[in-house]
Parts: structure tokens; C-alpha cells; sequence
């Protein structure tokens, strides 16, 4: 495709150019375009080769060294900040690191507490446990002393309102004459 457009770049000029070739054939020499002038190609070429020569010299001597000067003052500051750019690349990675380690030491060091603070809780927690235990256990013996002195002291004195109910009821039982009634006299 490439070449199908360069030829056609190249026809196309030559195809405009024909009536003006046929023109001249007929005319018998009459003037037709200068660029068509078979008779001015060596004058042209010889300033096309000279302008090429001195436009040529002019880029190889100042044109090109200020295009390459310039080209190694980009690849300078480049190079320079590519550098930077790694130096910082690298001091960023250290920072993390050190970042990265100081936040590991310091989850190391919360779990410690916090396992520290958990256990002496727990400690705490088992020995408040036992204490409570053993003051319910001493409330228990007193209380179960209490409940057992109170027993006796009910049954001492049950017996002795036993007695004194008894001997009132007997006393009541005289007084009023009536015989209490035994089972084996009256058969």
C-alpha cells in the first residue's frame, strides 16, 4: 500500500504535466512552463546539489551539535533524576521497612499487654473467686452453728413449754373434776 501511494505521489504531477508536453509537441517550440523546460534542469540541479551542500554543512556544523548538546543535557538531567527517583525509591522501601517492623514491635507489644492484663485478670478474677468462695463457705458453718444452736435452744425450750403446757392442762383437769379415763380400769 505504501508503494501503491509513493507511486501515485509520483504520477500525479506527470499526469497534469502531459497536456502541456502535448501542447509544446504541437506548437512547434513555443514557451511552456519553466518547471517543464527540459533546457533548465542542469541550472536547477546544479543549485539543488549547492543549497543541498550548504544547507547540509550548516546542519552537520550548528545545527546537529546544538540538537546533540541539547539531547545530552535531557539525557544528563534524565539520567540525574532517574537517579533521584531510585535514591528516593529506595530510602521510601527503608522507610516502610522500618515503618513495617516498628508496627510489628508494636503489635508484639499490644498483644503482650493485652495477654499480660488478661492473665493477671484472670488471676484476679480466680483469686476474687476463691475468697468469695471461702467467705461462703465460713457464712455456711455459721450459719449451719447458728441453725444448730438455734435447734437445741427451740428443743430445750419446747420441752420445757411441753412440760408447763402439760402440767397446766393437768392442773385445769383436776380443777374442773373430771377424771381422765384410763384404759385398763373399766373393763
Amino acid at each position: 500500500m505504501r508503494v501503491g501511494i509513493q507511486f501515485a505521489a509520483l504520477a500525479v504531477p506527470f499526469v497534469y504535466a502531459l497536456p502541456a508536453w502535448a501542447s509544446e509537441s504541437h506548437e512547434g517550440g513555443a514557451k511552456t512552463l519553466p518547471q517543464l523546460d527540459v533546457a533548465l534542469y542542469p541550472n536547477v540541479l546544479f543549485w539543488l546539489i549547492a543549497s543541498f551542500i550548504v544547507f547540509f554543512f550548516l546542519m552537520k556544523k550548528i545545527a546537529m551539535p546544538a540538537m546533540q548538546e541539547t539531547i545530552a543535557k535531557r539525557r544528563g538531567i534524565l539520567s540525574s533524576d532517574l537517579s533521584a527517583a531510585h535514591q528516593a525509591s529506595e530510602e521510601a522501601q527503608s522507610v516502610i521497612k522500618a515503618h513495617e517492623a516498628s508496627l510489628f514491635e508494636a503489635r508484639r507489644k499490644a498483644h503482650e499487654t493485652v495477654g499480660g492484663i488478661v492473665a493477671q485478670a484472670a488471676q484476679e478474677a480466680a483469686a476474687e473467686q476463691e475468697r468469695q468462695g471461702q467467705e461462703l463457705h465460713h457464712r455456711m458453718i455459721v450459719a449451719q452453728e447458728n441453725l444448730a444452736t438455734a435447734k437445741q435452744s427451740a428443743m430445750k425450750e419446747t420441752q420445757h413449754f411441753v412440760n408447763d403446757l402439760v402440767q397446766e392442762i393437768v392442773a385445769k383437769v383436776m380443777q374442773s373434776g373430771i377424771e381422765p379415763k384410763t384404759s385398763g380400769a373399766r373393763k
